[in-house]
């Protein structure tokens, strides 16, 4: 039976050439049971696979391992599951954005979107671009890179600096929208700086 879940790949900074090891293994399995995930059978050579219920502990994991240097691609769709090895749209999708080869955590804009609030404001988010990841039409896709550990990263995002991620994938500007776009703006950032709910209404045509 098929089942809406997140799957995350991941290699490891070392040579392609080096197979896995007995300890990066363990320590993959160790992080992922953690957050409630469940390390799958039959990942390819020099990758480790895992999937998740929820897409929120799979996006800790990620953005954890890139800190380190790893390679992620992070998926939430249907995969099928039978002991322990897992296949499907999901399982394709993440595997296809890990191959894209791109520091950081690749993901669709869906996750990312969702996952905002546990985005380092002291990131940096490269646009890859529109791919084809499940054969149901092209998804754009970003790349998040979390400043790594050794350059005194942190896992945690900072409170209210996840806000500014939106805006970064966000569409081009709207037409004529730039004077609304901008007090939007302005409230957003004022939310995150004093720590608090604020609300804006717009009103109007939609325009184009």
């Amino acid at each position: 039976m098929s089942e809406h879940l997140t799957v995350l790949v991941a290699s490891l900074p070392v040579p392609p050439e080096r197979a896995r090891t007995a300890s990066e293994a363990a320590t993959f399995a160790t992080v992922v049971r953690r957050q409630g995930g469940e390390v799958t059978v039959g990942a390819r050579p020099g990758t480790h696979e895992a999937v998740f219920d929820g897409v929120f502990e799979a996006a800790r994991v990620a953005l954890g391992l890139a800190q380190a240097g790893c390679r992620v691609g992070l998926y939430r769709g249907d995969a099928t599951g039978r002991a322990g090895r897992y296949e499907g749209p999901a399982v394709d999708a993440a595997r296809a954005l890990h191959a894209l080869g791109t520091e950081g955590v690749a993901l669709p804009a869906g996750v990312a979107g969702a996952v905002g609030s546990l985005l380092p404001a002291q990131g940096r988010l490269d646009d890859l671009g529109s791919h084809a990841l499940t054969g149901r039409g092209p998804e754009r896709a970003f790349a998040v890179c979390p400043p790594s550990s050794e350059a005194g990263g942190t896992d945690a995002a900072t409170p209210g600096g996840h806000l500014s991620w939106p805006w970064r994938w966000a569409p081009p500007s709207l037409v004529g929208r730039d004077d609304t776009l901008a007090a939007l703006r302005l409230e957003w950032e004022a939310a995150g700086e004093e720590a608090r709910c604020r609300l804006a209404v717009l009103s109007g045509e939609a325009g184009i």
